[in-house]
């Protein structure tokens, strides 16, 4: 039941896991496992929030979260006898906790109940020194100090967190490979590692892929691998394209698809026609951003770079009623990161 419960998790069928998890603890109410996976569970809807606009629901999905992670900690400290088990999910609950403080830039609770969480995982090592599964919180922490910047880091340096982003990785890499259930979210965290912040995209798009294959249904992996392509140079965009056309755009992508967070599943197009109009290969940009173009109903950032593009492409290809139709569209609508200046610098260009 736990490792369905955790297909469901990553394959963004919450109400399903919710719901097998309730059934688990309705089992075990006395054990602290499911009630780790339960916050677990609401952990990652907060986290799908991270890079995009929070909608009504944030809150609602924060209670929960709270409630699950205060449940647990309780049925951890009522626990009758000292179990390497026990301090992991403390530590683990403790850590998820420290997460959406970070998220919500609450700084100080994060480094508090962070430094808690490796005390508790670090006890659960000491107690069971193969509890991999433990690896996986104490390499997150690690890793996730050594990349705070400005007076984050300094705050951080000054109670104690500095991190270390290759001891991290290792201890992810070490849950990967011989944690009982670390494997799946251990190979989330490092896919974005290897792809935002180490640059070894092949790597992070290789772990992307294969997570992709098997969670068709969580569009996280789909940004991932967006990510990824838009940081390759101009000299491999068609790796970027491949990328796109073989692991992205499978059939029914978008119908499968659960769109649990706001994220504009555009947003693929828009990459996709991009690296085709760095490889000055016009004609099939143009056939990706003309029904994206037709879509936008008001203007907004995104419908106004999508707008640019589609004049960039009119004016390199001469179409130039279109261009100067499109223009005219533009100027209409209310400037947006100073589109009316760049219009007309495409149009002169």
């Amino acid at each position: 039941m736990i490792t369905r419960i955790s297909e469901e998790t990553l394959n963004t069928e919450y109400e399903k896991a919710i719901r097998h998890t309730h059934e688990l603890i309705d089992l075990y109410p006395r054990e602290p496992f499911p009630r780790f996976i339960l916050t677990s569970i609401y952990m990652y809807m907060l986290r799908s929030y991270w890079d995009y606009p929070a909608d009504g629901h944030y809150p609602r999905y924060k209670k929960k979260f709270k409630d699950a992670a205060a449940e647990a900690r309780k049925v951890c400290d009522e626990y009758p006898v000292e179990d390497a088990m026990v301090y992991y999910v403390r530590g683990m609950v403790l850590g998820a906790e420290g997460m959406v403080h970070l998220q919500d830039g609450e700084w100080l609770d994060s480094y508090s109940l962070g430094k808690n969480a490796v005390a508790s995982l670090e006890k659960s090592l000491e107690l069971d020194p193969d509890n991999y599964d433990a690896y996986l919180g104490l390499g997150m922490f690690e890793y996730y100090c050594s990349k705070l910047t400005g007076m984050v880091k300094i705050l951080a340096w000054i109670v104690g967190f500095s991190g270390n982003s290759e001891k991290g990785i290792d201890y992810v890499t070490k849950a990967m490979n011989h944690g009982r259930y670390g494997e799946g979210p251990a190979k989330v965290f490092l896919a974005f590692a290897l792809i935002e912040f180490e640059n070894k995209l092949e790597q992070g798009v290789e772990m992307a892929r294969s997570l992709r294959k098997q969670y068709p249904r969580n569009y996280v992996f789909i940004e991932y691998i967006v990510r990824a392509a838009r940081k390759l140079p101009d000299e491999r965009v068609s790796e970027g394209i491949g990328w796109i056309e073989s692991c992205v755009k499978t059939p029914d992508w978008r119908k499968d698809v659960i769109l649990f967070a706001p994220y504009n599943l555009d947003m693929v197009d828009y990459v996709h026609a991009s690296l085709y109009m760095e490889q000055g290969n016009y004609a099939p940009a143009r056939e990706l951003l003309e029904p994206l173009a037709s879509r936008s109903a008001s203007p907004s950032a995104f419908s106004t770079e999508v707008n640019l593009a589609l004049l960039m492409i009119y004016k390199k290809t001469q179409n130039h009623a279109k261009a100067e139709h499109l223009y005219s569209v533009i100027m209409h609508n209310k400037s947006i990161n100073n589109s009316h200046a760049k219009a007309r610098e495409i149009l002169k260009g």
